[in-house]
């Protein structure tokens, strides 16, 4: 999602389909360029949630990455960089969701 003078864009092209296929820094620094010199000033990430059957707390960092990389890039641009995530609660069937308004405490804590 990118807020641009008062409209709401989605965006989550941070992270392939594939959890373990991360786009690189270089990706992501010219996303977030792109959308800086477009006058942008706040996106969201909105990365697919790991699925893996590890850890909690392993499942997070893995989904933050994407995140983290935007976080630290975005500072050379002066960028706010919003967390969410899109997660799947039945691999059966498609059922993707986005997540808005969480935080890496809330995902490390629940």
């Amino acid at each position: 999602m990118i807020i641009k003078n008062g409209y709401v864009i989605i965006d989550n092209k941070l992270v392939k389909k594939d959890i373990e296929s991360f786009i690189t820094t270089e990706k992501v620094e010219e996303m977030i360029k792109e959308y800086y010199e477009a006058g942008y000033s706040t996106i969201v990430i909105t990365d697919h949630f790991c699925t893996e059957n590890i850890a909690w707390n392993e499942k997070v960092k893995k989904s933050l990455v994407g995140y983290y990389n935007a976080k630290e890039i975005s500072k050379k641009y002066n960028i706010n960089v919003l967390l969410s995530a899109e997660m799947e609660f039945d691999k059966t069937k498609p059922n993707h969701y986005l997540l808005y308004g969480i935080t890496e405490e809330f995902l490390f804590a629940n």
